[in-house]
């Protein structure tokens, strides 16, 4: 490889002049990183930095009269599940089928009885019930995975209690629930809200730490709208241990469109030193 002396104005001889040329790069590997990360952010969202990973969630609700609505397409307020078990999935068009017209199957995502990251793809059988045979205690995604985007209504149940839905047409859940995996930890960075009524309305994201199943919400943020929408960047990200349940609850009238999604970093526990 030749090397330009920049003092002498020439070429290096190679036969007597020693040089080295080094690279730098960050933690994990990544090149061009002198004293930093380089495109951090890329690196996450691509999988590069397999130590982390982002979330974004995000939900929509049509409220109701009750107390408050969870934001997610089903309406009403979620139920997280106290024991683990297998997943029915159920559309209510007869079209969500292999020979249909709208999605043949489906993947959900989520969390088994020990906290450990999980998923199953569930081939539909219209307005029939699908049984699969995973155990999940926590089921925070699905979307369609074959075919084409589902015609009705997806729910996906744990005994009688729906867990996860995908909406008419929409081919992906909107719930804003999340609950961080065994062995990681989260670090809220941002909360936002928006409505589409001139209404007072209180949007407030809780948590429940360390895999309390019956134990205390406590409120994390809160946003006060009136048919306006804001964003909360934290300066700080929120730390989230492991196991901790999260959800967007809405305060306000019915039939009013709530909108909310909010984005965390997940990082290994191992990373960080915890646990070890």
């Amino acid at each position: 490889m030749a090397q330009w002396n920049k003092i002498s104005q020439d070429y290096l001889n190679q036969e007597r002049s020693l040089f080295e040329v080094f690279i730098c790069s960050d933690q994990f590997g990544n090149i061009g990183a002198c004293g930093g990360n380089n495109q951090f952010e890329l690196n996450v969202s691509a999988g590069i930095m397999t130590e982390m990973a982002n979330v974004h969630k995000f939900g929509s609700v049509v409220t109701t009269n009750a107390d408050y609505d969870t934001v997610w397409s089903e309406g009403g307020a979620y139920e997280f599940p106290e024991t683990a078990g297998t997943l029915t999935v159920v559309s209510a068009s007869t079209q969500d089928n292999p020979t249909g017209t709208g999605t043949s199957s489906i993947v959900v995502q989520g969390l088994d009885a020990n906290y450990d990251e999980i998923e199953e793809r569930i081939i539909l059988n219209g307005t029939t019930g699908v049984a699969g045979t995973t155990n999940f205690l926590r089921t925070h995604r699905a979307y369609a995975k074959d075919g084409n985007t589902n015609v009705g209504n997806i729910t996906i149940s744990i005994g009688s209690t729906v867990t996860c839905a995908i909406a008419a047409e929409m081919g992906q859940s909107q719930v804003a629930f999340y609950t961080v995996p065994r062995g990681k930890s989260g670090y809220l960075k941002k909360l936002t809200a928006t409505q589409n009524k001139n209404q007072d309305n209180s949007v407030r994201l809780f948590q429940r730490q360390n895999g309390g199943l019956n134990g205390p919400f406590r409120v994390v943020s809160e946003i006060n709208l009136y048919g306006s929408n804001m964003i909360i960047p934290f300066s700080f990200p929120i730390y989230l241990p492991e196991q901790t349940d999260l959800e967007v609850r809405t305060y306000t009238g019915s039939n009013c469109t709530v909108s909310a999604t909010f984005d965390m970093l997940i990082v290994d526990n191992s990373v960080l030193g915890i646990g070890t």
